[in-house]
C-alpha cells in the first residue's frame, strides 16, 4: 500500500518552464484511498495518488486529499497541500519558486480526470490501485534529483 507521504522519499524531478499539460499527459491513476467522513456518515473522504506513465525514467508522483461534498461531487481538501516530488530550482518568469510550484501542481491536477476516478473508487469502497507497483522500486531511494527539461 502506497501512502501519499511516501512521495517525499522519491527522487526529486526538477521542472522549469515545462508545459503543465505535457506533464499531465504523462500522469495516470496510481491509487485512491476511501474512508467515511466523521461529520457526514453517508459521505466519503480520502486521498489519491497519480504517477507518471514513463517507465524508463524517475516517476513523477502527485497526491492530495479530497472530500465528497455531496453524493458523487468531490473536491480537493486544500489546493495548497498537494504532495509531489516535482521541484523548481529557481525563479520562473519572475515568479517565486514556491508560488510557481503550487500553481503548476494545481494546473496539473486540473488537467487530470481525477474526480471521475475518485467517484469510481467511492462506488467500490476499497483501495483502488492501478500503477502502485510501478512506484515500488523508487521508494526509499535517496533524494537525487533529475530534470524534465530536455
Amino acid at each position: 500500500m502506497i501512502h501519499p507521504w511516501m512521495i517525499s522519499t522519491l527522487p526529486r524531478v526538477n521542472f522549469g518552464a515545462v508545459d503543465v499539460g505535457e506533464i499531465a499527459e504523462l500522469m495516470s491513476h496510481g491509487a485512491t484511498q476511501v474512508s467515511m467522513r466523521d461529520d457526514e456518515p453517508r459521505l466519503h473522504c480520502g486521498s489519491t495518488i497519480w504517477l507518471s506513465a514513463k517507465k524508463d525514467s524517475t516517476p513523477i508522483a502527485i497526491a492530495w486529499d479530497w472530500v465528497e461534498i455531496r453524493s458523487n461531487v468531490v473536491a480537493m481538501v486544500d489546493p495548497m497541500a498537494i504532495i509531489s516530488n516535482l521541484e523548481c530550482a529557481e525563479y520562473v518568469g519572475g515568479v517565486a519558486v514556491k508560488d510557481y510550484k503550487v500553481l503548476s501542481l494545481n494546473q496539473i491536477v486540473y488537467h487530470l480526470e481525477w474526480q471521475q476516478r475518485v467517484c469510481k473508487a467511492i462506488r467500490a469502497p476499497h483501495v483502488d490501485a492501478d500503477d502502485v507497483e510501478a512506484l515500488q522500486p523508487w521508494l526509499g531511494m535517496g533524494q537525487e534529483a533529475c530534470s524534465l527539461a530536455a
